[in-house]
């Protein structure tokens, strides 16, 4: 990564960890102040904090960073879903969020989460008084009960709710050994996947069963980082380009580091994200279906990838933007800003600001 990169990552990281303090202690007194009064209120007042959270961080990883992100397919509705996407970077959690722009839904999402992120500093322990879920790898009693009731609880929530879950369960990395190697659920069958990791169908299964009767669609993500490279190739031109009055031709390559860090450095020019939208009634209802349901999804998944890395070919579906709601962002980031400027303003200020680094952050 070049200096110039560096330099940027610290700056986005310096601004939004900076700030996640305040937001700790904030979201926190929520909790305590709305306890004794009706649930969906102390939701309403977190929901809201969590959106203006996540608007102030586009600030950093899509507006100034100036990545180009394009989606296909279906557009998100305002409806309860599960989302399911390949994992590939630590930018695939906050892709929901730009996903949501238009519905302003980035409130309502959660995550199911390995159980060691819990002891990430801030942001472990609100994860789970947000509503996520932490499952414990290997631990079936943990994934069958703990997960199941935290779901059911989930699912009478008044709030709407978006469950973010990637089958994958780590991120993948097509030079890891036997990286897409597996079986098929029940088949046996070999696979060997180019571009995503076999799935754990497992968690899917059962985060499905638990929400079933809220959740309105599975949303279907495909996500590709790509840099895209154009260069004279008459033999197989493909674009024109009406300045030069030559014949480019694009392709799209697989960045060796995909991490939000990679996109403040420059590493990568896009994101392109394909969503299928498939309604609740067409997942099958029966475990071991569900399960296959999941392995041929992620099949198709390796497809549209490997014809975009390989062959150049875009994802099918039309394709369309979110509206622009950069005013938004900036008003929260000025507002989260704002706050930490007041807290370091003063001596009292910047003591009671160590003490929350000390109290949430260690």
């Amino acid at each position: 990564m070049s200096r110039l990169g560096y330099l940027n990552a610290a700056f986005a990281y310096t601004g939004i960890v900076g700030v996640a303090p305040i937001y700790g202690t904030i979201s926190l007194a929520n909790a305590v102040l709305t306890f004794p009064l009706p649930r969906w209120i102390g939701q309403t007042v977190d929901e809201f904090l969590y959106f203006s959270y996540q608007e102030f961080m586009r600030v950093y990883f899509e507006l100034y960073s100036g990545i180009n992100i394009k989606f296909y397919g279906d557009k998100p509705k305002d409806e309860n879903c599960v989302y399911i996407s390949n994992h590939q970077s630590n930018m695939d959690w906050f892709l929901p969020v730009i996903l949501g722009t238009d519905l302003s839904a980035s409130g309502r999402i959660r995550y199911i989460l390995k159980d060691t992120l819990r002891l990430l500093p801030f942001y472990g322990w609100y994860f789970e008084l947000h509503g996520c879920v932490y499952v414990s790898k290997g631990m079936r009693q943990n994934l069958d009960k703990t997960m199941c009731k935290h779901l059911a609880d989930v699912s009478e929530r008044v709030n709407s709710l978006w469950m973010v879950i990637f089958p994958e369960g780590t991120r993948y990395h097509p030079d890891a050994p036997n990286a897409g190697a597996a079986t098929v659920y029940r088949d046996q069958q070999p696979i060997e996947h180019a571009q995503v990791a076999f799935p754990k169908t497992k968690g899917f299964v059962k985060c499905l069963k638990g929400l079933r009767k809220c959740a309105d669609a599975v949303y279907d993500v495909t996500i590709a980082y790509v840099k895209v490279e154009r260069r004279s190739d008459p033999a197989n031109s493909i674009q024109h380009d009406s300045n030069s009055k030559r014949m480019l031709h694009t392709s799209y390559a697989r960045p060796e580091l995909c991490s939000m860090e990679a996109i403040m450095a420059g590493r990568f020019t896009e994101i392109h994200v394909h969503v299928n939208r498939v309604p609740i009634s067409a997942v099958p209802s029966d475990d071991d279906a569900k399960a296959r349901w999941l392995v041929d999804a992620f099949r198709r998944k390796d497809v549209m990838l490997n014809n975009l890395y390989c062959n150049g070919t875009v994802f099918d579906g039309p394709q369309w933007e979110i509206c622009d709601s950069s005013w938004r962002s900036f008003t929260c980031a000025s507002v989260w800003t704002s706050l930490l400027a007041l807290s370091l303003s003063t001596g009292a200020g910047r003591k009671c600001y160590v003490a929350q680094w000390l109290a949430w952050g260690v």
